[in-house]
């Protein structure tokens, strides 16, 4: 067991109460992205055909954050430029909460632990880092050994995660994933990627997933 400080009850209401808010404020990024952010992010994540988005509901969010934070006019997403106009006070969660969201990085994280009921310790793998992310739908099904990728959304007291997506296992199999990471790690720096390099990282992970989902669906449906 690490020694790493598990969230209080008190962080865990904090948390659910940060959560409502980034969801509130999710829904009205989607009306401020242009089309053009659809689809560039549609076709760098190889879900664009045409005009039309093949995408499977269930990862709509996952496409919704990769938007949010990777498409960017004149070098700033939705979330930085709302964060530059917003007249949330300084001092209020809104703000504190988009303020977390523009500090969001990007990566794979191994699941060390779970501690139902509050969230799970990870390991972030690009640095070998060791952090304790809340969140209780993780807490609920996630499992020791879980792999998966997402934005990492760093508060105060604690962490939370937006747009996570399951590493199917396979993935891991054939080094899929691996071979990513390698070419992003970088063990002489303690630094996040930059914002390309992290968009690069983001697509290529996600894109990866999508195609072997959707690869996987078409053959099930096939064999029926």
């Amino acid at each position: 067991m690490t020694d790493l400080k598990l969230p209080t009850d008190k962080d865990i209401e904090e948390y659910k109460h940060y959560r409502r808010i980034e969801l509130e404020m999710n829904q009205g990024l989607v009306a401020k992205l242009p089309q053009k952010a659809i689809e560039e992010c549609g076709k760098k994540l190889g879900i664009l055909k045409g005009k039309t988005l093949y995408l499977d509901e269930n990862d709509s969010s996952v496409f919704m954050d990769y938007c949010f934070h990777h498409f960017r006019i004149n070098k700033a997403n939705v979330i930085e430029r709302e964060l530059a106009i917003t007249s949330f006070d300084k001092d209020s969660i809104e703000f504190n909460v988009l303020k977390s969201m523009a500090m969001a990085y990007y990566s794979v994280f191994f699941v060390k632990q779970v501690v139902k009921g509050k969230g799970v310790l990870v390991i972030y793998l690009l640095y070998q880092d060791e952090l304790f992310v809340i969140d209780v739908g993780l807490a609920q099904t996630g499992m020791e050994n879980f792999i998966f990728s997402g934005h990492l959304l760093p508060f105060k007291d604690f962490y939370m995660t937006s747009g996570t997506l399951p590493i199917p296992f396979e993935l891991l199999q054939n080094d899929t994933i691996a071979s990513i990471l390698s070419k992003f790690i970088d063990e002489d720096s303690d630094d996040h990627l930059s914002n390309a390099k992290e968009t690069s990282f983001a697509s290529q992970i996600i894109r990866s997933v999508l195609r072997y989902d959707g690869e996987r669906a078409e053959m099930i449906y096939n064999e029926v």
